[in-house]
C-alpha cells in the first residue's frame, strides 16, 4: 500500500514538473521580449548569434545561460521570493548585496581586475596634455564609507588597497576624498539606501574637496536652494534584491537661484537644448537620471556669469552626474564626456585650441572596472 501511494505521489510530482516546465518553456518562447529592464537600468542579455566564430571562440553556453537568466518569465517576481527566502533563513548577504543596519542595501565590492589597464589609459592624459591642470578623483563606494553598516564578518575586496595604487600611479594631481565623506557620514546620508551612488549630499562633500584642491571657494551649502524631488527612489541595488517591503527613498537637488545656463546634450549634428535636470525621469523608475539627462556621449554646459573664464572637461562615469552642477559657478564652460559611448578620441577634444584649462577624470571604485569605455577610447 505505501510502495503505491509512493509511485502515486512521484508521478503526480513528476507531472506537476513536467506541466511547469513545458509553460515556462512556452511562455519564454511567446512572450514578447524586451532588450531593455527598466527595474534594474541595464541593457538585458540578446540571443547570441550562431556564427561559426561565436561557437568556437566565445564562452556559447554562458552567454545563452545569461539569455535564459534575463528573460525568464516572472523574473522579477522569482527574485523578490528568493530575497524573501532568504531573509527569513537570516542571511544578511544576498546576490552580492548586503543586507544592513539602518535599512541599508550596500553593494559587495569585488576585486578588480583591470586597475593596472585603467591606469594606463588615464596617465594617457596627463602624457598628452601636460599644459593643462589634470586630477583624478576616485570615488569610494557605501561599502567604504558605512563598513560599520555591513554585516559581522562581511568580506569583500579592499578598496583602499585598489585606490592608493591608482593615486601612487597617476602621473597628475589626485584627490582622496574618503576621510571627507567618513567625517560627514553622521551628518547627512551620503549614499542612498537602495542604490550604488553616492547622494547630492554626498557629492557636495566631495566637491568641497576639489575644490580645496584647486584653490577655489566653495559655495556654501547654505547658499543652495535644497529641494526634494522625490521620495520614492528605489535604485539599481534595490533592484537586485527586488525586496517589495523595502520603502523608496528622497533625492534633493541643490540649486543656485540666477544661474542663466547653456546646456547642449550631444554632438553638433544631433544636438539638444535642455537644462541640468529632466522632470520626465521622477516619474520613472530610474530617478537618479534626473541629473544631467541619464547618459550622453558629450554635454556642454556654459555659464556666462562664471566666477572665472576657465574651461573644463569632465571625463567620468554616473557619478559625475550629480556632482557636476556644483562647478558650473566656477567654470565658463564645462564639456562632460562619457566614455561609454563617445566613440572620438578624447585626448584630441582635451589637446584641442578650445582653450581647455582643466580636466577632471571622476570615477566610482564599484563599476569602474566594469566601465567598457574606460581602456577603449583613450
Amino acid at each position: 500500500m505505501r510502495d503505491s501511494k509512493s509511485n502515486i505521489y512521484e508521478k503526480v510530482t513528476g507531472i506537476i514538473v513536467s506541466a511547469l516546465c513545458v509553460v515556462f518553456s512556452l511562455a519564454l518562447i511567446i512572450l514578447p521580449k524586451s532588450d531593455w529592464s527598466e527595474n534594474e537600468n541595464r541593457k538585458l542579455a540578446e540571443w547570441p548569434a550562431l556564427t561559426t566564430d561565436e561557437v568556437l571562440h566565445s564562452n556559447l553556453l554562458s552567454d545563452i545561460e545569461n539569455y535564459l537568466a534575463d528573460h525568464f518569465p516572472m523574473r522579477n517576481l522569482l527574485v523578490s521570493v528568493n530575497t524573501q527566502f532568504n531573509e527569513l533563513l537570516g542571511r544578511r548577504e544576498i546576490n552580492q548585496v548586503f543586507i544592513c543596519g539602518d535599512d541599508f542595501l550596500i553593494d559587495k565590492y569585488k576585486k578588480p581586475l583591470r586597475t593596472e589597464a585603467i591606469l594606463k589609459a588615464f596617465n594617457r592624459v596627463p602624457a598628452t596634455v601636460a599644459d593643462r591642470r589634470i586630477t583624478l578623483m576616485i570615488a569610494p563606494t557605501a561599502a567604504e564609507v558605512y563598513r560599520e553598516k555591513l554585516p559581522h564578518f562581511a568580506q569583500q575586496a579592499d578598496q583602499m588597497q585598489t585606490m592608493r595604487y591608482l593615486y601612487e600611479g597617476f602621473d597628475g594631481d589626485t584627490v582622496d576624498v574618503t576621510p571627507a565623506l567618513r567625517s560627514h557620514r553622521d551628518e547627512y546620508q551620503l549614499y542612498y539606501r537602495t542604490d550604488h551612488h553616492w547622494t547630492t549630499y554626498g557629492a557636495y562633500f566631495a566637491y568641497v574637496e576639489l575644490c580645496e584642491k584647486w584653490e577655489m571657494e566653495p559655495v556654501p551649502m547654505d547658499a543652495f536652494d535644497i529641494r526634494q524631488v522625490t521620495k520614492d527612489f528605489r535604485g539599481t541595488t534595490y533592484s537586485k534584491l527586488n525586496d517589495l517591503t523595502i520603502k523608496g527613498e528622497p533625492i534633493y537637488r541643490f540649486s543656485l537661484a540666477g544661474q542663466s545656463l547653456a546646456v547642449q546634450y550631444g554632438t553638433d549634428e544631433k544636438a539638444v537644448s535642455g537644462m541640468l535636470y529632466n522632470e520626465d525621469y521622477l516619474k520613472r523608475k530610474d530617478k537618479y537620471s534626473y541629473f544631467l539627462d541619464n547618459i550622453h556621449e558629450l554635454i556642454m554646459i556654459r555659464n556666462p556669469d562664471a566666477l572665472t573664464d576657465r574651461k573644463l572637461v569632465v571625463i567620468k562615469d554616473s557619478y559625475a552626474n550629480c556632482f557636476i552642477p556644483f562647478l558650473t559657478s566656477h567654470f565658463s564652460e564645462i564639456t562632460v564626456v562619457d566614455l561609454r559611448y563617445y566613440h572620438t578620441s578624447v585626448l584630441d577634444l582635451i589637446s584641442g585650441d578650445d582653450g581647455v584649462t582643466d580636466v577632471l577624470i571622476l570615477y566610482n571604485l564599484g563599476t569602474m572596472d566594469q566601465d567598457t569605455g574606460v581602456t577603449v577610447i583613450f
